[in-house]
C-alpha cells in the first residue's frame, strides 16, 4: 500500500512517516515539523514563536534517546518517544504534558 503524506504529496520517505496517528492520514516527520514550527495546533493560524525545527533530531521526551529516529513515535503535542518507552503508557495520551495524541494536524 503507497503512503502519500498529506502536506506535500509525496512517498519516497517511507520509513519517515510518523507512526500510530489514529487517524488515516501519513505525514512525514520532516513535514510535521515544519507545519508546527509555523502554525498554532489549536486554532492553525500563524505564530510568532517557533515550536519545532526542522533540522533538529527527534529526541526521546522520556529516555533522552536520539539515536534512531525511524523508532521514535512523534505525538500531536510534539512529544517525542522511543516506541519501546511510549508503549507502557495509556495510548491516548502523553506521557509528558497527559495532553490527547495521536491525530494528525486535520484531524486535530
Amino acid at each position: 500500500m503507497e503512503r502519500i503524506c498529506i502536506m506535500c504529496g509525496e512517498d519516497e520517505e517511507k520509513d519517515n512517516f510518523i507512526g500510530h496517528l489514529v487517524c488515516p492520514h501519513h505525514v512525514h516527520v520532516r513535514c510535521m515539523k515544519f507545519w508546527a514550527s509555523s502554525c498554532c495546533f489549536a486554532n492553525r493560524n500563524g505564530q510568532k514563536e517557533i515550536v519545532a525545527q526542522v533540522d533538529q533530531p527527534l529526541v526521546c521526551f522520556k529516555c533522552g534517546d536520539s539515536e534512531d529516529e525511524s523508532t521514535k513515535v512523534l505525538l500531536s503535542c510534539l512529544h517525542s518517544y522511543d516506541f519501546q518507552c511510549h508503549l507502557g503508557y495509556q495510548r491516548r495520551l502523553c506521557p509528558g504534558c497527559h495532553g490527547l495524541v495521536g491525530w494528525c494536524f486535520l484531524c486535530l
